[in-house]
């Protein structure tokens, strides 16, 4: 509770860091001194050394906050100022407490212990700096156009000193960090747990091809010993893709584009699906099949008011599930391309439940009849198909490859699709033969 106190990442003490810890070994100072000169009873003794114990260990936690070394040295400061205190004070105590000093003398031993367990929670901790672009997959639609994005930066674990930060890519995609082409941004502190925000520009020559480039991030940091820790990161751009096209059949259906569920379904597309490699190569699939009879049927849906009608109860439960699919994939965005993987998994299965469990049920009711339905060892099928279509996936991953990316994704969708309606499909109708 204390540490959260003193260490809130949204509050920056960093400007007024020494004056605040001169304050608390003032504080602390005062505390010890009014303790070993005044005589004390038992009960007030006990919370007055649970007073020294939490001054010490509040500025050893402060001293974290600057780095490890630091709050090492804050419990030495902390220890000697116990020792010497003893050791001014020892006549007064002997006066005072008389058989009794040893308590007294244990009570400044566990005081100048007790800040000890702020630091070794943190032996041999490293700084660890997360830099993290807004996004991951960046479009530009023609060539001569520019993209602005975030990047954000992150100590997680400790505090960082002399950071760098450069932007690198190919001679015709031009990259900007804060505005200048060339050099490294650098942060001379970078405090634990705060994030700095730089705005990196990318703009495509008039004479580069249509293509997909790397940017890459590098940076370095030192620690608290001046070790230098180095990393990167990277993002690909995307130059000559099309604009991203519409959603036909929910415009027609809901009647703009500017509707909640329209935006919705453009958000989920483009901010989550479209910002995983795994995601992109399945939507390029998707959208060669959907829009192969999409402008048709939206031509339809707007022309005829009792279907459309019909069509936005239809979809409302669509929302839904990918309402849940946003929330899978908020729970896993640690590592995105797993992210849209669970995603898939959830929505791909919700959407065969929902929307196939009466078709199957209607066919498996006049094919199956009274024969043995064996719902274990479709799960087993099933799962041999998912591991293998798994592995596509990942070795896509592994090797960059769109196709195998595709093809693992769209296998996983269409076994969800099938698997999910199909096995809830089977144990309703063992249910039903069971009666």
């Amino acid at each position: 509770m204390l540490v959260s106190l003193v260490l809130p990442p949204e509050i920056s003490i960093n400007p007024y860091f020494w004056l605040v810890l001169l304050g608390g070994c003032v504080t602390f100072a005062i505390c010890l001194i009014r303790f070993l000169g005044r005589k004390h009873g038992r009960a007030n003794g006990v919370w007055q050394v649970a007073g020294v114990c939490a001054a010490g260990f509040v500025l050893v936690s402060w001293a974290m906050y600057l780095s490890f070394l630091a709050s090492t040295l804050m419990e030495a400061v902390v220890a000697v100022l116990i020792l010497c205190g003893c050791y001014l004070s020892r006549a007064i105590v002997r006066k005072n407490y008389g058989k009794r000093r040893r308590l007294v003398y244990l009570g400044l031993f566990l005081c100048a212990l007790f800040p000890l367990t702020s630091i070794l929670s943190h032996v041999g901790e490293t700084p660890v700096v997360v830099v993290s672009p807004s996004e991951k997959f960046v479009a530009l639609s023609r060539v001569d156009t520019t993209k602005n994005i975030t990047v954000s930066i992150t100590s997680v674990y400790s505090s960082a000193w002399n950071f760098r930060l450069t932007a690198q890519s190919s001679e015709l995609l031009a990259v900007y960090l804060d505005g200048r082409e060339e050099g490294a941004v650098e942060i001379p502190f970078l405090e634990r747990g705060r994030e700095s925000i730089k705005f990196l520009r990318i703009q495509a020559s008039p004479l580069i091809t249509n293509g997909t480039y790397n940017v890459t991030l590098n940076f370095q940091y030192q620690d608290y010993l001046w070790k230098v820790y180095n990393g990167s990161t990277g993002l690909q751009v995307a130059v000559g893709t099309q604009a991203a096209p519409k959603c036909i059949i929910a415009t027609a259906t809901f009647g703009s584009e500017l509707s909640p569920a329209v935006r919705f379904l453009r958000t989920f597309r483009d901010q989550l699906v479209l910002s995983t490699r795994a995601g992109t190569a399945f939507i390029e699939v998707f959208n060669a099949w959907y829009y192969s009879f999409s402008p048709s049927v939206a031509k339809f849906v707007a022309s005829n008011d009792p279907f459309r009608a019909a069509a936005k109860v239809s979809l409302y439960p669509l929302l839904t599930i990918l309402g849940l699919s946003a929330l899978a994939f908020s729970v896993f965005s640690g590592v995105p391309e797993f992210a849209v993987v669970m995603a898939g998994l959830i929505a791909s299965s919700l959407i065969g439940i929902v929307y196939l469990t009466p078709w199957i049920f209607v066919i498996a009711s006049a094919l199956v009849k009274r024969r043995t339905i064996k719902t274990r060892s479709l799960a087993k099928v099933s799962l041999a198909l998912l591991t293998f279509a798994s592995t596509v996936l990942l070795v896509g991953e592994l090797m960059g490859s769109l196709l195998m990316l595709a093809l693992g994704g769209l296998a996983i969708v269409l076994i969800c699709l099938v698997v999910a309606p199909t096995v809830v499909t089977f144990e309703l109708l063992k249910r039903r033969t069971l009666r």
